[in-house]
């Protein structure tokens, strides 16, 4: 069964699975704390750009101040991100989440809706969602401490996960992974 198909059976099958974000807590190295959130997706078909792959994490991080406050928010895409300061990051219709416009295949995250790179593509037409967080540590649940990619042997593989993503260096030192593009809307 080709994994597409297979990941259509298990999203309807497992609800219970559906809109989790995995929250990780962290200092950087020069002290500021780091709310990350991981995002897992079962399929990329990304084919477009070559990168079919099961397995896909992606990551939003909001950086706060001294006072606790949320003061800048970074986006992953693929492998580097974008970035912007919390007054200039649209919100849901709360003001305590920001919105996080989801590239349809890719998963790369943008602050704003549109094409990007000229293979992300969202159009605001999904369903909102603000999802279930499961805060995970460095061992704990288990899975966090795998080494390996997520993903089978079809397609291109899967990326590493959280813990591993970009040798470590997104879980260890979020702030020493701050993208220097600045796309506020």
């Amino acid at each position: 069964m080709e994994h597409r198909a297979a990941w259509q059976l298990t999203r309807n099958a497992f609800v219970e699975y559906q809109d989790w974000a995995y929250g990780h807590v962290q200092h950087d190295s020069q002290g500021a704390l780091w709310l990350q959130y991981w995002l897992y997706y079962y399929h990329q078909d990304s084919i477009a750009i070559g990168d079919d792959h099961e397995g896909d994490w992606e990551m939003a991080q909001v950086r706060l101040g001294s006072d606790q406050t949320p003061d800048l928010v970074a986006y992953r895409q693929h492998q580097d991100g974008e970035r912007c300061s919390w007054a200039g990051t649209e919100k849901d219709v709360s003001g305590n989440h920001p919105k996080v416009y989801v590239a349809r295949t890719t998963h790369a995250s943008y602050f704003r809706e549109g094409t990007h790179r000229l293979y992300d593509h969202n159009d605001n037409n999904g369903d909102g969602i603000i999802p279930q967080v499961l805060e995970v540590q460095r061992d704990s649940p288990g899975w966090v401490g795998w080494p390996g990619t997520w993903g089978g042997p079809e397609g291109a593989g899967g990326p590493e996960g959280p813990r591993f993503s970009l040798s470590g260096a997104l879980w260890e030192d979020p702030g020493d992974w701050v993208p220097t593009v600045n796309n506020c809307t």
